[in-house]
């Protein structure tokens, strides 16, 4: 099965699960946004924005976890061992990214001499980037768990077949978020935030398309 085979037979999954990661990227483009921004002016936070960010999140987050317990269920996987699994790893590495992030604040600006500004900046673009590439290889790590396969294994053996195409896919999943990242720093409204959130969506929902195509076609060739 072709690449354009494997996504017309996956369609619909593809439109819910882009659908529910929209709604969470909008909560947080528009809600978080609109929240650091008054906290920096005055303080006074609408409730109803806040309750806006809540019901797109909670609804994003049901949606992808309903999506996500039955494609394990689907395929025969205990979905609760499986998902505190992915929370556990997920919890710890935005812990050390956090850390990290604070850290390189702390250092652009007492050591360095970079403005707040700046460093509120660089910051800013160094997460969302960040966020976009941990996404990235987030959506890789559980498509191949819902396969049975191991991500280092197939990371390393692809590498030694193909080198050129590794470092391609690499390449390619760099610059995209780069790009997202790049985009976020740009003068925004509401309607630019729901259009880079749609942008972001598509990059993680392209990213999953292909690599479940991947662990899919190696699935099938084990049969």
């Amino acid at each position: 099965m072709r690449l354009g085979e494997y996504i017309r037979f996956k369609w619909k999954k593809l439109v819910f699960a882009g659908a529910c990661l929209f709604l969470l990227g909008t909560a947080q483009t528009e809600a978080v946004s609109y929240v650091m921004e008054r906290w920096s002016h005055d303080r006074r936070i609408g409730i109803l924005h806040i309750l806006f960010g809540v019901c797109l999140s909670a609804a994003g987050a049901a949606g992808l976890l309903l999506f996500y317990r039955k494609e394990y269920t689907g395929h025969g996987k205990k979905w609760k061992e499986e998902f505190a699994r992915l929370s556990a790893v997920y919890f710890v590495v935005q812990c050390i990214a956090g850390t990290a992030s604070g850290a390189a604040g702390a250092l652009l600006y007492r050591r360095c001499g970079i403005s707040y500004e700046d460093t509120k900046t660089v910051l800013y673009f160094l997460n969302i980037l960040w966020q976009n590439l941990f996404r990235a290889g987030l959506v890789c790590y559980m498509v191949k768990r819902l396969y049975g396969r191991n991500w280092r294994k197939d990371w390393i053996e692809g590498w030694k077949k193909s080198r050129k195409k590794k470092a391609g896919e690499a390449g390619c999943t760099c610059a995209g978020a780069a790009v997202l990242a790049g985009l976020a720093l740009l003068p925004d409204g509401p309607v630019w935030r729901a259009f880079t959130a749609l942008l972001a969506a598509a990059y993680i929902l392209a990213f999953a398309a292909y690599g479940s195509y991947q662990a899919y076609v190696s699935y099938k060739e084990k049969l």
